[in-house]
């Protein structure tokens, strides 16, 4: 199992996905981007929440 460093989109080229699955690797992703760097702790927590329930609202599993 491998996470990429900051997701795997847009670094993760198709090339890199073909090496990691030829020798057996899965990927580890995430759906939800807390933008801790960038929010006081308040804001990231409700920014957060607010993602994980528009995800439930489509049906989705959220990941961080």
């Amino acid at each position: 199992m491998i996470r990429t460093p900051y997701g795997s989109i847009p670094y993760l080229t198709n090339s890199f996905r073909e090496v990691l699955g030829n020798n057996g690797f899965k990927l580890w992703d995430w759906n939800i981007d807390s933008d801790d760097w960038n929010l006081s702790d308040g804001e990231y927590v409700k920014n957060v929440i607010s993602q994980i329930e528009k995800l439930d609202k489509v049906g989705e599993t959220p990941i961080s």
